[in-house]
C-alpha cells in the first residue's frame, strides 16, 4: 500500500480480520452465507461473493497492517480484543 501512496498521504482502512472470539463463528457463517446468498438473488451467481468473504477473512490483522513499514501509524479497535 505505501509504494501507491503519494509521500504524505493518508490511507484509512476499514480491517475485518479479527473480532471478539465469542462473536467470531457468527460473523464469519453470516458473512458467507449472507453474502453468497444476495449474490445469488442479486446477480444468480454466489462465486464472486464467495471471493469476497474469503478476502476478507485473509485480510492482515491490525498489527500486522501496522508493521508494514509505514509511519505515524495509528489504530483504534471497535471490536476486537
Amino acid at each position: 500500500m505505501r509504494r501507491v501512496l503519494k509521500p504524505g498521504g493518508r490511507l484509512l482502512v476499514l480491517e475485518f480480520s479479527r473480532v471478539w472470539q465469542p462473536l467470531a463463528k457468527v460473523l464469519r457463517l453470516v458473512l458467507v452465507q449472507g453474502s453468497s446468498l444476495a449474490g445469488q438473488t442479486v446477480t444468480g451467481t454466489r462465486r464472486p461473493y464467495r471471493y469476497l468473504a474469503e478476502s476478507i477473512r485473509m485480510h492482515p490483522d491490525q498489527r500486522r497492517l501496522k508493521d508494514a513499514g509505514t509511519r505515524g501509524t495509528r489504530r483504534r479497535s471497535n471490536t476486537s480484543t
